[in-house]
């Protein structure tokens, strides 16, 4: 007589299927972190560039608000400029890099405050952001008639 053999079910260890269904899940999980990754990287960078433009275009709005319009010496700045022509710059705004930034200031129709009125200014700063050009604005008043050149603004310098 033959011994009959039979099939014993294992009892510990995965079967092929298993370890490549756990590497499918393992490869699409890692996918998905990798990508918000980066995502979160581009956006930070991106935030970081708009909070430096920022920084340049509250610095121009001091030196306007302070009466300092006819010392900016153009109301113009291409990338590359601004270091040059405001030495103070980088030191006062802790910026990584004023070569990135080009800025303009535009002066818009007086503004009328009781009996006087006031000029008006709107600075905006860009850089580029991937191959894109981005930029911030804002808005900002000169001192009032009589007021000396380079005079601060209460509550403003």
């Amino acid at each position: 007589m033959r011994p009959v053999h039979t099939h014993q079910p294992r009892t510990g260890g995965f079967t092929l299927i298993e370890v490549m269904m756990a590497i499918t899940v393992l490869g699409i999980v890692l996918a998905a972190v990798s990508f918000t990754m980066m995502s979160s990287m581009r956006q930070n960078h991106a935030a970081g560039n708009r909070s430096q433009a920022a920084q340049v275009m509250n610095y121009l709005g001091r030196r306007i608000a302070g009466g300092d319009i006819s010392k900016l010496g153009g109301t113009s700045w291409d990338y590359g400029t601004l270091a040059t022509s405001f030495t103070d710059l980088s030191r006062e705004s802790n910026l990584a890099d004023t070569d990135l930034y080009r800025a303009e200031v535009a002066e818009f129709p007086r503004i009328g405050l009781g009996g006087t009125t006031i000029p008006h200014y709107r600075v905006t700063v860009c850089w580029n952001n991937g191959g894109d050009e981005s930029c911030v604005s804002g808005d900002t008043a000169g001192p009032g008639p009589g007021a000396a050149s380079g005079e601060s603004l209460p509550g403003i310098n």
